[in-house]
């Protein structure tokens, strides 16, 4: 069970913060199947999907503006960790750059055991 405080935003980024891949695996498949002909009587693509969205959201926040704000927090939890991620990634990756380049420079290598 997920137990969540706060505002519609915070409790959305909780969610999204600890739930990232479910919500990122179940947000694929809906925006998949919403493409298909039998939800939309026609083939779409991922971007026709999206356009579509984008163009209900004024509707849904007049409608459920709590649910918008808690899928914003979702959304920018998962943006967040992305981003963090790729700094992470990024600055990994450079450190291996970094180490390789200078060992081929002084000849230093790791040799590993066999």
């Amino acid at each position: 069970m997920l137990e969540l405080a706060g505002t519609p935003y915070d409790m959305g980024f909780q969610h999204g913060r600890l739930h990232r891949g479910a919500i990122r695996d179940y947000a694929r498949e809906r925006v998949r199947l919403s493409g298909l002909p039998g939800w939309t009587g026609r083939n779409s693509t991922r971007e026709d999907v999206l356009a579509v969205a984008g163009e209900c959201l004024t509707e849904h926040r007049l409608y459920a503006p709590d649910l918008v704000e808690e899928l914003q927090g979702m959304a920018d939890a998962m943006l967040v960790l992305a981003r963090a991620v790729d700094v992470l990634t990024k600055r990994m990756s450079s450190d291996a750059a970094t180490r390789k380049t200078i060992g081929a420079a002084t000849g230093e290598t790791k040799r590993r055991a066999a």
